[in-house]
Order: C-alpha cells, then structure tokens, then sequence
C-alpha cells in the first residue's frame, strides 16, 4: 500500500502542500488496514465491501485513532470525535487517491505503469455522508478585537532589537522586510502561501482614474493602494484594494532590497523575482508561524495561543474577513 501511496505522490498534480496533507490522511487509512486487515497491502485488493466498511468507520474516527509518530499534531483532543470537516477531508482524500489510481497509470518500483482494477466507484462510495456534510459549516477562529488591535500596533513598532538573531549572531531578516511582511499580514488578508509568494512591484498606486507606480513620482496622499496578488487555488492573479499602510510599507523595502536571484513560483513554475527574497532565498514555508507571529505577539505583550488555540496566519483572514462582515451589516 506504502509503495503505490508514494507513487501516487509522484504523479499527482496538486501542490505539494496539498499532497503532503493527503498523505497524513493516507497514513491514517494504512494503519487502520494493519489493524483490521493486514493481508491488505494493494489498493487493487479494495473490494466494494471493504471499502463501505472503512467508510462506516470513518464515521466514528476519534482523534488519536490510527495515527503514527509523524501526526503527533492530532494528540490534540485525545479522544474526542474527528470534527465533520476532518471526516469529509478524509473522504476527499480517498475520492482522489483511488480515482487517480483506477484512471491514471501508475509505476510502482521496477513494473510497468498501469491502472489498478476497477472494482468499485470510489466518487460513490467515498462520497462524503449527508450527515456529517449537514454538520459542515463556517466557523471562523477570529482573533479578539483588543488583541488583534495590539497586534497591529506591534507591526509598526518593531525595532532592530525586537528581532531574532540566528546561530551566528546576525539578523535573519533586515528590519525593513520584517516590518513590511507583518505590515501585509495584518491589513491585506492573504493567504500564507501568497504572502510568500508575492512578487517585486506588487503595488501600484491609483489616482485621478490613472494607475501609478512608485517610481511615476510623488504619489498624492488620497491615492488608492493596490496589491497585485499573485495565482491562487481558487484565481487567477489579479489586483485588490488595500490600506495604503501596506503600499508604504512594501515601497519601503522595495527601497532596501538588494538584487536577488530569480525563484521558482511553486503555483505557476514561473522564474520570478520575490518582495519577501534574501540572501538567495524567500521565507520559509513555517516563517509567519513560527516566527513572525510568535515574534508580534512577545512585542505585544500577548500569548501565542487563545481560547481557539494557537494564532496562525490564517486567523489573521478570519478575522479581517469578520470585521469587514460586521461594517457591511451597520
């Protein structure tokens, strides 16, 4: 099962984030194969039965139930019941695995590529119960006000001080960067991977019906910030609104940045050159996680966790997106 689990991996065409999530939920699917049925071990040997019979049981997953040494994260909850939008990922996840295997030859070691048997319809049976799909809803992990208004207040207030030094003693990052990373964060709602990913001359500027750039000369203080927001997985690339703080901020940088090597966009495989690139390379995948957000929330004299668990960088949309419901609605 391992074996054409990681010849899947290969082939796919989803991002590797993606692919890397799907393989947790596939670990999870091997391990309950080892405890319920070991002579198991191709995915050619799932009969219709067996597989409503793993569908049956997703149903009563508990977190903790079927995990390995590297899903440690779920321990989490021990004991309580997979919430519904984890069952339905584990169901997306064997709606894919077993369609691409049953429609895509596949080349497992030394042997030939080929599609596995057909032995059931994995849209039908691995489709996500109505039960549990009723139960599926928009539950946004906000970020109190009085909190998320002092994280804000900490972006614009970082020093050279506030920074973290690496193991040789120098600054990761400049100061500038930092400052116009956290400034994006907070006021933009981007996604964690776009923020990566945004590249040099996102901003433009628009005033009196024209479009300018920083370069077009002083910019009039009423002009409208634009931000270029580069593809994503649900649009194309396209332009939005947003604070002029972030402009300013980025512009900043973009003053600073010194001449970088072109990167590999992982969403399009374009060479481009990165706002967030130095020394070579753009930020981590764990950056904003790990470091930023941990580093905001020090300067802000705030805890890096609430009542809703830890502050992520898609909190930050959360909460933008629930403030700017709650404007629309006075």
């Amino acid at each position: 099962m391992a074996a054409w689990c990681s010849a899947w991996y290969r082939q796919s065409v989803l991002a590797t984030g993606t692919k890397e999530t799907y393989f947790t939920y596939l670990r999870k699917v091997g391990v309950w194969l080892w405890h319920h049925h070991p002579t198991i071990t191709n995915p050619e040997q799932w009969t219709y039965e067996l597989a409503l019979e793993f569908a049956s049981a997703v149903t009563d997953f508990k977190i903790g139930d079927y995990i390995t040494l590297k899903d440690t994260a779920e321990l989490i909850g021990l004991g309580k019941g997979l919430t519904p939008r984890s069952k339905d990922h584990m169901f997306t996840v064997l709606r894919r695995f077993f369609t691409d295997l049953q429609e895509i030859p596949h080349s497992v070691g030394a042997a030939p590529a080929r599609r596995i048997a057909r032995h059931f319809n994995p849209q039908l049976v691995f489709q996500t119960p109505p039960s549990i799909r009723r139960l599926i809803g928009p539950d946004p992990r906000v970020i109190d006000d009085i909190w998320w208004g002092k994280i804000l207040q900490a972006t614009t207030e970082l020093t050279e001080e506030d920074l973290p030094c690496g193991r040789n003693g120098f600054k990761r990052y400049p100061l500038a960067m930092v400052r116009a990373l956290a400034v994006t964060w907070c006021y933009s709602a981007l996604r964690s991977d776009e923020l990566r990913r945004l590249r040099v001359g996102c901003i433009r500027w628009q005033w009196d019906d024209a479009m300018l750039t920083q370069g077009s000369g002083q910019v009039p203080a009423d002009a409208v910030c634009f931000l270029h927001v580069p593809v994503n997985k649900t649009n194309t690339a396209f332009w939005k609104p947003v604070y002029a703080l972030v402009g300013r901020y980025i512009t900043a940088w973009e003053q600073q940045h010194p001449p970088q090597p072109r990167a590999l966009d992982e969403k399009t495989n374009e060479l481009v050159d990165l706002l967030f690139s130095y020394r070579g390379g753009g930020i981590g995948t764990r950056y904003l996680n790990t470091v930023l957000i941990p580093l905001l929330c020090d300067k802000a004299g705030l805890p890096r966790a609430d009542a809703r668990r830890a502050i992520t960088s898609h909190r930050a949309r959360a909460t933008i997106a629930s403030a700017t419901k709650d404007s629309h609605s006075q």
